[in-house]
């Protein structure tokens, strides 16, 4: 959570620039941890996103049509190391509790095993919830006297909601794909406590993942390639009672890493021992019996 807070902390400065907090990493295969097996894993790489401003006229406001000079403002992004975190929890052989964490926020879901074996199918639907809160103090130092005059507080909250559809194989190859629905809203409050107003952002974000598993003594080794494309952003201000709604923004973001992964052992009872049966000797009732008859030769 700490770099959700560091990195919330730039998002939204204008309506013109947001910074969307993102959750891109897969990071998992859909092979099931099994009943009473976990699995806790560490994503980092390189991040680069691009944010395409919705445009806007001259005076600041949507463009009502085409006949209007829109202008539109495009930013870039790279973010080095850029960290995510997976934690899975095996209820049964076909459910469990997934945990992610991105500067998204906290994004718990459940991992559904449709299909298991050679082949591998899973579906996650989950959540993910966000804050952060930056304070803004200007120093003045002169001679040896410094003056502190408090400034703005800003709050950052982030909501999405969606779910991925998870394949892989025997061999170590995997790969996703997904529909997330993002909302990330801020508000100002001056030192006085009076709300200045506040912005948002609305993304429709289509996730796709492709990586590959290696088994490195007890660790597991996931290069990954993990593409999020936002085709349609819509940015919003609220000043008093006026809300005033900017559509037409785009993303792109592309955020090759590296994934270790540790698992443990799924519980399973261990089969009774087998105790080797020693040979019975004869009952007293068996001793008693004469002896047979002899034959005699002919």
């Amino acid at each position: 959570m700490i770099r959700s807070l560091l990195v919330l902390a730039l998002a939204l400065t204008s309506t013109a620039c947001v910074f969307l907090p993102r959750s891109a990493v897969l990071g998992q295969t859909a092979a099931p941890v099994g009943a009473g097996g976990a699995e806790m894993a560490v994503s980092t790489g390189l991040a680069y996103q691009i944010d395409n401003s919705p445009p806007q006229n001259a005076a600041g406001q949507p463009c009502p049509n085409s006949t209007t000079t829109c202008t539109s403002t495009q930013n870039q992004t790279l973010e080095v190391p850029s960290f995510e975190a997976n934690a899975q929890i095996g209820f049964t052989d076909w459910l469990g509790l997934n945990l992610h964490v991105s500067t998204a926020g906290l994004q718990p879901g459940l991992k559904i095993n449709l299909a298991s074996g050679n082949f591998n199918f899973a579906v996650l639907p989950e959540l993910a919830f966000g804050y952060a809160q930056q304070g803004q103090n200007s120093t003045v130092t002169t001679g040896s006297n410094s003056t502190t005059t408090p400034g703005d507080t800003h709050y950052y909250f982030s909501f999405l909601v969606g779910a991925k559809l998870l394949a892989s194989h025997s061999s170590g190859l995997y790969g996703g794909v997904g529909y997330d629905f993002q909302n990330l809203n801020t508000s100002t409050v001056d030192s006085k406590g009076f709300n200045q107003g506040s912005q948002s952002q609305q993304a429709h974000v289509l996730s796709i993942n492709a990586g590959w598993s290696f088994q490195i003594g007890s660790f597991q080794l996931r290069p990954e390639m993990a593409v999020l494309i936002l085709p349609a952003n819509t940015n919003g201000t609220l000043v008093g009672s006026t809300n005033t709604s900017f559509p037409g923004g785009s993303g792109l973001v592309l955020f090759p890493n590296v994934t270790i992964a540790a698992a443990t052992s799924r519980a399973s009872a261990a089969p009774p021992a087998q105790v080797e049966k020693q040979p019975e000797g004869m009952k007293p009732e068996e001793l008693e019996l004469p002896p047979p008859p002899l034959m005699r030769a002919p």
